[in-house]
């Protein structure tokens, strides 16, 4: 932010270079934040695809579910912000990207790293594992 070492700079500024300074110091970091959630909320939606994806190739009880599961686990989670809906599009979105794993590797060995260690250990040497293969296969294509 160019502007900031401009206001140490000047020792005096009239209310036009107030408002201009706090206006693109407003813009720049709301516009940093946008981002940073978009970056996120994607993060989000391709593991929540990741996880189910999993279960409905591995889950030791995934039968009992079938083809009804988003719609049990939205009823599961009672959270309005996690339904069928979500659940779906984040499905398709893993199934169609799976390589964007390797895209955020480091933003999410870091996520891995934060989440609660029952989560984690269950997920991320598969995870890893994997995405290191679909780094092999785009480079070996």
């Amino acid at each position: 932010m160019k502007n900031v070492a401009t206001f140490k700079e000047k020792s005096r500024m009239n209310f036009n270079q107030l408002s201009d300074i706090i206006g693109k110091t407003h813009r720049y970091l709301q516009n940093n934040a946008i981002k940073a959630i978009n970056r996120n909320l994607t993060i989000r939606n391709w593991l929540i695809g990741y996880y189910i994806v999993e279960f409905e190739q591995n889950g030791e009880d995934r039968a009992v579910y079938g083809e009804r599961l988003l719609k049990i686990l939205e009823k599961r989670m009672n959270d309005s912000g996690l339904n069928e809906t979500l659940f779906y599009w984040s499905r398709k979105f893993y199934t169609s990207y799976p390589s964007v794993g390797n895209l955020i590797s480091a933003t999410l060995s870091q996520i891995l790293k934060e989440l609660p260690r029952e989560i984690s250990a269950t997920v991320s040497q598969k995870l890893i594992v994997r995405t290191r293969d679909s780094i092999l296969e785009t480079f070996c294509l």
